[in-house]
């Protein structure tokens, strides 16, 4: 009797009120992401060949509140580590991976192109969403 009385209450429709927190945690995660900068999430830095060099996870709080943060990673996770400086300006984004690693990039729709600096190497690259 009792599995039948479980088995019943499994299968009741949700109530009003249950039914309408989805809809309201859905607009909430939209609403918080709207709150972040446009930078904000994971990227994916590749050389003129395809392949990955590096993966970014950036940090991109509304401009009133701070400036981007984040941390790196190789593309074989091999090492990683917080990155030391983003500064983005009108089209511009220029990161400080680490001491003698940098990025210079330029805005395109849907990505970032320019040059990874690594030890006065520099590789062309660019800088797309993951």
């Amino acid at each position: 009797m009792i599995l039948l009385l479980c088995g019943l209450l499994a299968a009741a429709p949700p109530s009003e009120s249950e039914s309408a927190v989805g809809p309201r945690i859905a607009a909430s995660a939209s609403a918080a992401e709207r709150l972040q900068g446009p930078l904000d999430g994971a990227w994916i830095v590749r050389d003129g060949h395809g392949r990955t060099l590096l993966r970014l996870q950036i940090e991109d709080p509304p401009q009133r509140i701070g400036s981007p943060t984040g941390a790196w990673s190789l593309a074989d996770g091999s090492a990683m580590g917080p990155i030391d400086r983003i500064e983005a300006t009108r089209g511009t984004l220029e990161i400080a991976i680490r001491p003698g690693e940098w990025l210079v990039l330029r805005r395109e729709p849907q990505r970032w192109r320019g040059r990874l600096t690594q030890d006065r190497r520099v590789i062309l690259v660019t800088l797309a969403r993951r």
